[in-house]
């Protein structure tokens, strides 16, 4: 699974996901217990996708809008395959 792939996972799982220089990242509006909780939760689910890349998750900081979602930078080809555009 490539990073770009992971957004649209984490985003089918209910999260809030964003490619942020070239890492996947959920963005947690929580505190800090629940972000630990969260991370947990994140992991596995990339794990048992298959994903061993790098990820993260981050608060929402009132500075740093979120970039643009990384599916709406690909295009998806007839056999699924997903790339840059």
């Amino acid at each position: 699974m490539e990073k770009e792939e992971v957004v649209k996972l984490l985003e089918k799982h209910g999260f809030t996901a964003v490619f942020e220089s070239g890492v996947p990242m959920a963005v947690y509006e929580g505190g800090e217990k629940e972000m630990n909780d969260t991370y947990d939760r994140i992991s596995k689910i990339l794990k048992d996708s298959g994903y061993a890349g790098s990820f993260g998750v981050r608060g929402v900081a009132k500075n740093k809008p979120l970039s643009k979602p990384a599916y709406s930078q690909l295009r998806e080809n007839n056999d699924g395959q997903l790339s840059f555009i």
